[in-house]
């Protein structure tokens, strides 16, 4: 019961990680309060990225979203635009650890024979295994692809703002503060842009661990089961042969 439910939910937060955005751009929160706005760029595994600008100083907030290939993010000048095949790859490697889960589930659920769960234990651990190859390497691989774009967003930014450009995102996890002062003084020392990993990204991972403990359960089982049941003794010497004292 345990095991199945856990296989489920590794499933569900593997499939869940394939359609949720990996990688988010967006404005920090000190930025959002001081311009009543905001923004955020979320890029996806199939090479697509959403961007959304919310204007709440108007009466009724104004909302932009728009969704586009991130090939619409480079320039026909561009000798060399990034191609993103990175992501293909990672996508490959979720599927695969999504493939190799399922079977997990549904043994867990109708056989608990030793010889079965040998079989889904080692299972377990090579998807908990891809799944955080997939997610390491897509946080190795984004920058310098990102970095490659001419534009790093569809939508045309405030002119207010911080500018932001591709070349400024150096690793999966950081931020740019408006060193000039000129945005604000209150952010030449904070965060006027903040990015990282998002929630496709850590459901990977969390299916990964989910996997692990599945793992560690059956592992358990397994050795409880190899385990003499408590009480017994194992079998002493053969009496049979013993002399009767009224027959000798």
């Amino acid at each position: 019961m345990l095991l199945s439910a856990l296989a489920l939910l590794s499933i569900s937060f593997i499939a869940a990680s394939i359609v949720l955005p990996w990688w988010t751009l967006q404005i920090s929160p000190e930025a959002s309060i001081i311009f009543n706005s905001g923004f955020r760029n979320d890029f996806n595994l199939f090479k697509t990225v959403s961007s959304s600008y919310t204007d709440n100083s108007l009466e009724e907030n104004a909302t932009t979203s728009i969704e586009v290939n991130l090939s619409n993010l480079t320039s026909p000048q561009q000798p060399n635009p990034p191609s993103f095949a990175f992501m293909d790859t990672t996508l490959q490697l979720t599927g695969a650890g999504l493939a190799l889960t399922i079977p997990i589930a549904i043994g867990a659920a109708v056989t608990r024979a030793r010889k079965y769960l040998r079989y889904i234990l080692t299972l377990g651990y090579i998807a908990a295994v891809i799944l955080v190859i997939s997610a390491f390497y897509f946080s190795q691989e984004l920058p310098t692809q990102v970095s490659g774009l001419s534009s790093i967003s569809p939508i045309v930014l405030p002119s207010g703002w911080t500018p932001i450009y591709p070349g400024d995102i150096a690793s999966a996890w950081g931020g740019k503060a408006d060193s000039s002062g000129q945005v604000s003084t209150w952010l030449k020392s904070n965060n006027f842009w903040t990015w990282g990993p998002s929630s496709g990204w850590f459901l990977a991972l969390s299916a990964a661990l989910l996997n692990v403990v599945a793992c560690v359960a059956i592992q358990m089982i397994m050795k409880r089961e190899q385990a003499p049941p408590k009480g017994s003794m194992a079998a002493g010497p053969d009496r049979t042969g013993a002399l009767n004292p009224e027959t000798s």
